[in-house]
């Protein structure tokens, strides 16, 4: 990322579309999955050098660390 010319938003249209699945409590399977078909479909990257269960798990934990607990909090 240091090339001032490499796109800043490039993922950015995944935001969208992983927290939807968040919040309807998708599992963590099927974050992968979504995340997966992006990479590979969307972005024509090789799925292999990912590891798609410890993305969905780690962003689940963020989402219910720092984004669902203050919304159910009040």
């Amino acid at each position: 990322m240091g090339d001032p010319h490499w796109p800043r938003d490039e993922y950015d249209c995944m935001v969208g579309p992983v927290m939807r699945l968040l919040e309807s409590d998708a599992s963590d399977a099927d974050i992968a999955a979504y995340l997966h078909g992006e990479i590979a479909d969307h972005f024509g990257l090789s799925p292999e050098h990912y590891d798609f269960q410890s993305v969905a798990r780690r962003t689940r934990a963020w989402f219910q660390e720092r984004w669902a607990a203050p919304q159910n909090a009040g």
